[in-house]
């Protein structure tokens, strides 16, 4: 999956509370340097997933509301803390957007985009995307990205 220019990798046998499907980092598309971390869970039923998100943001502030302090949520994130002067520490709950999907629910920690550390990271992806380019191997991952998407429907 292509996100950003990078690359949604699905993190196998992560340790992860039993409340979420999956773990999911974005990744840089040559060396593979972590950008972002998202725990991941999906539900057909609105409540559940906003009870989810309610509480994984009740559970993040508790432990780091002190040290971290508050960001401008916006649409769909319940929590958003910066910790450390670098990070964001996120919950957010995504609606879907066709009959086919499902509620989704990210518990996420990512680079801030403009801490030094987020632009450095948002540099390296349109580099490597550049580097990419000029090698002609991004055609290459899109179709292996398109075609790994084709084997998990089999």
């Amino acid at each position: 999956m292509d996100v950003m220019g990078g690359v949604v990798l699905i993190a196998e046998k992560p340790e992860m509370p039993s409340d979420f499907e999956r773990v999911e980092l974005i990744v840089t598309p040559k060396t593979f340097t972590i950008a972002n971390i998202f725990a991941v869970a999906e539900y057909a039923d609105e409540a559940k997933a906003k009870s989810l998100a309610s509480r994984y943001a009740d559970l993040l502030e508790t432990l780091h509301g002190s040290k971290c302090p508050p960001q401008i949520a916006y649409l769909g994130e319940s929590l958003k803390r910066l910790c450390g002067s670098i990070y964001e520490l996120t919950v957010s709950h995504f609606k879907p957007s066709s009959s086919k999907e499902r509620h989704k629910v990210y518990v996420g920690l990512k680079f801030e985009n403009s801490t030094e550390a987020g632009k450095r990271v948002l540099a390296q992806f349109e580099s490597e995307i550049k580097q990419l380019e000029a090698e002609g191997k991004r055609q290459r991952l899109e179709r292996a990205i398109k075609e790994q998407k084709m084997k998990g429907l089999q």
